[in-house]
């Protein structure tokens, strides 16, 4: 049964496309000259696939959903061929006027593993009842052994899905229909990753296009533009789930590769249009056992928006956390980090990890065009240095609230840095609370800094720094440090007010904590501004 354009607004994305020469294929194939160079066979649903022209494959889906097995061509020392050539492509559309489709490529293992490799071009098309082109369609490939996305491949689609974790079919089918959340298991300790070299072209111009990149690691060094939302995905079994621009990420398995993403290349588009046209950039992984790690370099986020009242896009981080739409979930404990250094990031980003945030402007300036919002449980940390500057064109909160040792906590470490010839400028206000909070056993303040060494310090609004420890019965409360210093002829500029807090407080008992208390004893931290050595400071 056709499923008409207005049910399908999660993932079908317009109507359009000219009819197309097709016949129908019930077994397989052998690959001969052929965009793909494997041999298709439909295991679900209904496909016309036309192979006569060398070099180009048309398949018209005409159904829904579809599930199509390849099995790719191999050497004679059963190594793969390129699954895609460049100069090849692959055509996807659904019949006329049947108003969307998704289609699953399952890319079947070579005799010796290879990860596929795709080198050509991908097109998804919708077509209206005369024939009509339209951008739209979804496309989904998954290998088990990975895949690797030539510097000459493109893909113009509507929604795309890499993945070298195995999409239950069922799952799949829902998800295509937005009724819901799609299940991707990997194999048990599985490395396989996708890696998209530099030169490499995703592109989804029609509304509400999304892009999943989903695998044990992710690296991305070429250029995606969505006109909508992206999902990188490191872990061995995810749940995704779609609608209306929002991701809900849920990882049930993390990965165990240690570096489990990179992005540095062009990732981002078009602007959102205001109110319901969500555009957000999503990078979540998780660990198993061992910590992970994941990078971030080169342009993210999205196109300024048209008017001054449109936020044009956000970007979230997780680094340890599943992810619930905008918001995310408390971290599962297995450390996990975020380092930024040197990049162009043109939305407000939110960050959070169960171990150390990092961001630097270190070869090149780091500049973020909106608000940082970031939490990290042991340390977060922004540097200029090497004579590179760091900007936030909005306001900077940072937490950083520490880990448990048994009932007891000490609270992390915010640290906001410029050395000489560097400049770490924030737009508004910044707020950095490293701040060990209620619970039955001690409880020791952070340490919150803002230094420079002969560098430059601007903030245009406020600084509230806080190292507060609250405490609660059987343990003790003891305050942090809180500091603004500047030496070595280094400058810092404050627009407004400035408050520092090392307190230490009891824990009040009530009928909403009823863990709480009188702490054993509290000392107060320590909280100082200081300039020396010709250094300024001016508030």
């Amino acid at each position: 049964m056709a499923v008409v354009c207005k049910n399908r607004t999660h993932l079908l994305l317009g109507c359009g496309v000219s009819a197309l020469a097709v016949s129908l294929f019930l077994a397989p194939e052998r690959a001969s000259a052929q965009a793909f160079q494997a041999t298709p066979l439909v295991v679900q649903g209904n496909a016309n696939i036309d192979r006569s022209i060398p070099g180009a494959d048309s398949i018209e889906v005409t159904t829904p959903t579809v599930v199509i097995d390849w099995t790719p061509a191999q050497d004679v020392a059963g190594n793969a061929l390129d699954f895609l050539p460049a100069g090849n492509t692959a055509t996807f559309f659904d019949a006329p006027g049947q108003g969307g489709f998704a289609a699953l490529n399952r890319i079947l293992p070579s005799t010796n593993g290879n990860v596929a490799v795709m080198n050509g071009t991908v097109i998804t098309r919708l077509q209206d009842g005369l024939g009509n082109l339209g951008a739209g369609g979804v496309v989904a490939f998954y290998s088990p052994t990975g895949f690797l996305i030539g510097s000459s491949a493109v893909f113009d689609i509507g929604g795309l899905m890499l993945t070298a974790l195995d999409p239950d079919v069922t799952s799949f089918n829902n998800f295509a229909v937005g009724a819901g959340s799609l299940n991707l298991i990997g194999q048990t300790g599985t490395t396989a990753g996708i890696t998209i070299n530099p030169g490499a072209q995703i592109i989804g111009t029609a509304q509400n296009s999304f892009f999943i990149a989903a695998a044990a690691q992710v690296n991305v060094f070429g250029d995606v533009s969505i006109n909508g939302s992206h999902a990188y995905v490191a872990a061995e079994q995810v749940n995704l789930t779609y609608s209306n621009g929002l991701f809900d990420i849920v990882i049930p398995v993390g990965t165990s590769v240690g570096t489990a993403m990179t992005l540095d290349g062009n990732i981002g588009g078009p602007s959102s249009t205001g109110a319901g046209d969500n555009h957000l950039i999503y990078a979540v992984a998780k660990g198993q056992i061992n910590p992970v790690s994941m990078l971030f370099s080169g342009n993210l986020g999205f196109s300024p928006a048209a008017s001054a009242g449109i936020v044009n896009g956000e970007i979230i981080l997780s680094a340890g956390s599943d992810v619930n739409g905008s918001v995310i979930a408390p971290d599962n404990g297995i450390s996990a980090s975020i380092t930024i250094d040197s990049a162009a990031i043109s939305s407000s980003v939110t960050a959070s990890a169960s171990s150390d945030f990092q961001a630097f402007a270190n070869l090149g300036p780091l500049s973020i065009d909106g608000d940082l919002t970031v939490g990290a449980r042991n340390l977060v940390r922004l540097h200029a240095i090497n004579g590179s500057d760091l900007s936030i064109s909005g306001s900077l909160l940072a937490t950083s609230g520490g880990l448990d040792t048994g009932p007891d906590r000490t609270a992390g470490t915010i640290d906001l840095f410029a050395l000489t010839g560097s400049t770490l400028s924030v737009g508004g206000d910044v707020t950095a609370y490293a701040n060990a909070l209620e619970g039955a056993g001690t409880r020791t303040g952070g340490t919150a800094i803002l230094n420079t060494d002969g560098g430059l310090i601007e903030v245009g609004g406020a600084v509230d720094l806080q190292a507060i420890a609250v405490g609660g019965p059987g343990g003790d409360a003891t305050g942090g440090t809180t500091t603004i210093l500047a030496q070595n002829s280094g400058s810092v500029i404050i627009g407004n007010q400035a408050l520092l807090d090392s307190s230490a407080n009891d824990d009040p008992l009530s009928p909403t904590n009823p863990l709480g208390g009188t702490a054993v004893n509290t000392f107060g931290g320590t909280a100082n501004i200081s300039a020396a050595s010709g250094a300024t400071i001016s508030i």
